[in-house]
C-alpha cells in the first residue's frame, strides 16, 4: 500500500501585475494507473478559474476520453461539474489489448485552445485473455538523445538529455560517450528510470556516440547529432530566483549575423507574460516576481515574428522544508479509521486543496525522487503531474529539467508551435448543461444563413423543444438540460422554397489531438505476484458488482410548457373518423382547420382570453412539423393522443402561438416525411452518475 499527499496546484498568475484572460484549469486524478481490461476507471476532475483560483468556472460539463497512441478513441463520456468537481467512472472494454493508453479531460471552452492544454494521464491496461500488446517497440529503438537547444554547436559547452528504456536499465553495466577515435569523452550513470544529463564541449572535427554496455557482454551504440560548425542556440537557466536567457553562437556565425531577435515568455496556459529584445551572445535576466511558478515557455522570434525556437523551464517554489505525514500505526484492518498527522511547510496555505491517496501496490506510478518514465515521452502528461505532486527534492527537479530538454523536437514541431497562436473564442462554456451546436449554410453557395429560426427537439422518453435564431455567421447552439445517456435529437428549419439550406452539426468531442506516441509497456515477471492479486480482486469485484437502482428523473418538458400540459384527448375514446382534418374539427375542441390554395392551416381559440391564435406549433412525437398537409395525410388509426395547449408560450426570446402535440403508435412519426435539410442524430448527453 502506498500513502501519498498531493497538492492540487495552479499557476499563480493572479500575482502578476496584468490580469490575463479567463481560462479553465482542470486537474485529473484517477484511483490508479494500472487496470485490467473490463475494469472501471474511477476519476475526479477538479475545475478552477485559473485567474481567480476558485471553483467558479463557467462550464458545467466535463468531457473525458480514453484513446490510444494512434488517437483512436476507446471510450468517451460527459459528466456534470458540481461545485467545481466532476466525478464518475468510465469502463475499459473487455476486448482492449494490453498496453498504455491516454486519458484526457476538457470542457467545451477549452476547445478554443491547443489540445496540449487538456489535463492528461497515462493508463496502463492488462488483458490476460488476449495475447500481444498494443505496440511492441524494440528496446534498441527506445533510446533518445537530445542536446539542450536542439543542436551540438562546435566549441560551445552543451548539456544533452538521454532517455533509455527502464527495461534496459536493469541489465546496464556501463554507459559512456565516445568520439569517432573511440576516446571516452564522458562516463555517466543514468537513474533507475533511464534518464541522464551529460555535459561536454563538442569539437567540429569529431563525431560522437553513446555506448551502452550490459552485464551479458552485449552493447548498443547510438550516434549523437552531427556537430554544427556555425550556428546559434538559445539556453535558459533558473537559479537564485532569476531566469537567465542566453542567445549563444560561435564567433564565425555571430560576426555574419547582426539580426535582432526577441524572446517571449509564455505561461503554462500560453498566456503572454513578457517580451524582451535579445542579441546574439547576449543574456537577459528576468526576476521570478515577473513569472509564475510551474512550466513556462521561452519562444525565440525573429523580426518577422516567426518562432525560431521553443523550449521550456520549470520554475519551482523555493523551500527548505518538506511535507511530513505521520500515521498512527502501520497496519490497519478493513474499514478501520486511519489517523494522519500532516505537517505543511510554514509558507504553505491551509486553504489550498490537498489530496490524500491510498493505492494498492504496483497500481500507481509512484516515486518520490524519480519522474515516472512515461512523462519523458510526451509533454502533455507533465502539467497534470505537477499539479498533483509536491516537488520538494533537487533530484526530482533535475529529472523534470531532463524531460523538458527531451521534449525539444516536439516543442519545435509545426503543430506545437501553432498552439501559441491566439485563437478567436468559438466554443462557448456550457453554463447550463450539455449543448449541441452547429451552423446553417446555403447548400449551393456554402455561405452562412443568418437570422433563421432553427428548431431542436429531443424525442422519445425525454421530450424537449428549443428554438434559436442563427447569428450573422450562421451559428446556433442549444442547451439540452436534465438529460442522461444517449438521446434522439431532431434539428430542422421551416422549409423555404427560395432557399436551399444545409444544417451542419459540430462534433461534440474534440477531434484535435496533441502529439501522441507509443509508450513502452514495461511490466515484467517481477510484477507477477502483485498482478495476480490485483487480477483476483478485479474478478471478485466483477462477480459481486452491485448495480444501484436507477432513480427515474422526470426530464420530459417543453422548456416553458411543463407547467401547463393542456388538454389531452385519447382517440380510442371516440368513434373512428377517417380524416385528420375532421378529427380536429369534430373531436378536438378549440382547434379549427382551414384550407386555402391546397394548403392546410390550424388555429387555436383560447376560451379564457377570448383570442384566436393562428399557426400554433404542431409536434408529432415531440418533433416539429411545419407542413400541415403532412399532418392531414396521417391515418387517424396511427394516432393515440392529441394534446392542446391554448395559450401563448415563450421559449427564450421566441413565442409559440400555442402547441398541438400528436402522439403516434409508430416509430416513424406516423409516416411523416420531413424536409431534406432536417437532421436526426443520436446524441450523447450526461453519463448517469
Amino acid at each position: 500500500m502506498f500513502l501519498g499527499l498531493q497538492i492540487l496546484t495552479l499557476s499563480q498568475e493572479t500575482s502578476l501585475p496584468v490580469r490575463t484572460n479567463y481560462f479553465e484549469s482542470l486537474i485529473l486524478n484517477t484511483d490508479r494507473d494500472l487496470y485490467f481490461a473490463g475494469e472501471k476507471i474511477w476519476f475526479k476532475v477538479s475545475c478552477f478559474d485559473n485567474e481567480q483560483g476558485s471553483e467558479s468556472i463557467m462550464s458545467k460539463i466535463v468531457y473525458i476520453e480514453l484513446y490510444d497512441y494512434k488517437t483512436v478513441t476507446i471510450t468517451k463520456a460527459k459528466f456534470r461539474i458540481v461545485s467545481g468537481i466532476a466525478t464518475g467512472f468510465i469502463k475499459i472494454p473487455e476486448h482492449l489489448s494490453s498496453g498504455n493508453y491516454y486519458l484526457r479531460v476538457y470542457t467545451q471552452f477549452l476547445r478554443n485552445y491547443s489540445p496540449n492544454l487538456y489535463a492528461s494521464s497515462l493508463i496502463s491496461v492488462i488483458n490476460p485473455k488476449k495475447t500481444g500488446i498494443q505496440d511492441e517497440k524494440t528496446l534498441n529503438d527506445d533510446i533518445l538523445i537530445i542536446p539542450e537547444g536542439g543542436i551540438l554547436l562546435a566549441g560551445i559547452s552543451i548539456k544533452f538529455a538521454l532517455r533509455i528504456n527502464p527495461i534496459l536499465m536493469k541489465s546496464l553495466n556501463e554507459s559512456i560517450i565516445l568520439d569517432n577515435n573511440k576516446n571516452i569523452i564522458s562516463e555517466f550513470t543514468p537513474s533507475e528510470n533511464g534518464l541522464a544529463l551529460v555535459k561536454f564541449t563538442p569539437e567540429s572535427t569529431s563525431q560522437y556516440f553513446l555506448k551502452l554496455m550490459f552485464h551479458n557482454g552485449d552493447s548498443i551504440i547510438k550516434p549523437l547529432q552531427l556537430v554544427i560548425k556555425n550556428g546559434m542556440l538559445v539556453r535558459s537557466t533558473y537559479g537564485d530566483s532569476l531566469l537567465n536567457i542566453s542567445l549563444i553562437s560561435n564567433s564565425v556565425y555571430s560576426d555574419k549575423l547582426k539580426t535582432d531577435y526577441k524572446v517571449e515568455i509564455r505561461s503554462q496556459n500560453y498566456n503572454n507574460l513578457l517580451v524582451r529584445n535579445i542579441k546574439l551572445n547576449e543574456t537577459i535576466v528576468i526576476k521570478n516576481n515577473q513569472i509564475p511558478e510551474g512550466i513556462i515557455y521561452v519562444l525565440l522570434k525573429n523580426k518577422n515574428d516567426e518562432i525560431i525556437d521553443v523550449h521550456s523551464k520549470f520554475i519551482s517554489k523555493v523551500t527548505s522544508e518538506v511535507v511530513v505525514i505521520r500515521k498512527n500505526k502501520d497496519v490497519y484492518k478493513p474499514r478501520e479509521l486511519v489517523e494522519l498527522n500532516i505537517n505543511l511547510p510554514g509558507d504553505w496555505s491551509i486553504k489550498d486543496k490537498y489530496l490524500i491517496s491510498v493505492t494498492k501496490e504496483y497500481t500507481h506510478i509512484n516515486s518520490k525522487n524519480l519522474l515516472p518514465s512515461h512523462i519523458s515521452y510526451n509533454p502533455i502528461f507533465l502539467s497534470n503531474y505537477l499539479k498533483n505532486v509536491i516537488v520538494d527534492s533537487d533530484s526530482l527537479k533535475r529529472q523534470i529539467d531532463i524531460a523538458l530538454i527531451l521534449y525539444s523536437n516536439i516543442y519545435n514541431s509545426k503543430k506545437f508551435k501553432g498552439g501559441f497562436k491566439k485563437k478567436n473564442i468559438v466554443w462557448l462554456p456550457e453554463i447550463r448543461g450539455v449543448s449541441i451546436s452547429g451552423k446553417l449554410i446555403n447548400k449551393n453557395t456554402k455561405t452562412p444563413l443568418s437570422g433563421m429560426m432553427v428548431y431542436a427537439s429531443v424525442f422519445g422518453d425525454s421530450k424537449q423543444l428549443h428554438l434559436y435564431k442563427t447569428k450573422t455567421n450562421g451559428d446556433f447552439i442549444f442547451s439540452l438540460n436534465h438529460l442522461q445517456g444517449k438521446q434522439n435529437v431532431f434539428i430542422g428549419i421551416k422549409p423555404n422554397d427560395t432557399l436551399q439550406a444545409k444544417i451542419l452539426i459540430n462534433q461534440d468531442f474534440s477531434n484535435e489531438y496533441p502529439y501522441s506516441c507509443s509508450i513502452p509497456f514495461n511490466l515484467d515477471s517481477s510484477y507477477h505476484k502483485s498482478l495476480e492479486r490485483i487480477y483476483v480482486n478485479a474478478l471478485v469485484n466483477k462477480a459481486f458488482e452491485h448495480c444501484a437502482d436507477k432513480v427515474n428523473e422526470d426530464i420530459s418538458y417543453y422548456t416553458s410548457l411543463n407547467n401547463d400540459p393542456g388538454d389531452s384527448f385519447l382517440l380510442k375514446d371516440f368513434i373512428d373518423i377517417p380524416l385528420m382534418s375532421e378529427v380536429f374539427d369534430e373531436i378536438i375542441p378549440f382547434v379549427s382547420t382551414r384550407k386555402r390554395k391546397e394548403q392546410y392551416s390550424l388555429s387555436i381559440y383560447n376560451n379564457l382570453s377570448g383570442k384566436t391564435h393562428k399557426d400554433p406549433q404542431v409536434l408529432v412525437d415531440g418533433v416539429p412539423v411545419f407542413d400541415l398537409n403532412q399532418i392531414m395525410k396521417i391515418q387517424t388509426g396511427l394516432i393515440n393522443k392529441i394534446s392542446v395547449s391554448k395559450r401563448k408560450y415563450y421559449i427564450g426570446d421566441y413565442r409559440l402561438n400555442g402547441v398541438i402535440s400528436l402522439t403516434s403508435s409508430t416509430k416513424d412519426f406516423a409516416g411523416i416525411e420531413f424536409p431534406d435539410e432536417s437532421v436526426f442524430i443520436e446524441y450523447l448527453t450526461v453519463t448517469p452518475e
